[in-house]
């Protein structure tokens, strides 16, 4: 496996909030990482890339946020995704 490949794989996998780090920031780390992943031609799905951002958002409030949106968002594209915790 090309080692490009296997770093962006591997930081998809591990992907996690940084301590002190806002939600615009962890956004923007994300879309890079998708935009990264996107030129290697790594695929992921849809409900792939959405749930992994929804399980790294911090606290509490989100997870109240994201039960009530639990029918919807994984239909989402990511984009729609972020406009709606934006």
């Amino acid at each position: 496996m090309d080692s490009e490949i296997y770093i962006a794989l591997n930081k998809f996998d591990n992907f996690t909030g940084i301590k002190g780090e806002s939600i615009e920031e962890l956004i923007k780390r994300y879309v890079k990482l998708y935009l990264e992943m996107e030129r290697l031609k790594i695929t992921k799905t849809n409900e792939e890339w959405v749930d992994k951002l929804a399980n790294v958002l911090p606290g509490d409030m989100w997870r109240t946020y994201l039960l009530d949106l639990k029918k919807i968002y994984l239909n989402l594209n990511l984009s729609l995704f972020i406009e709606k915790i934006k």
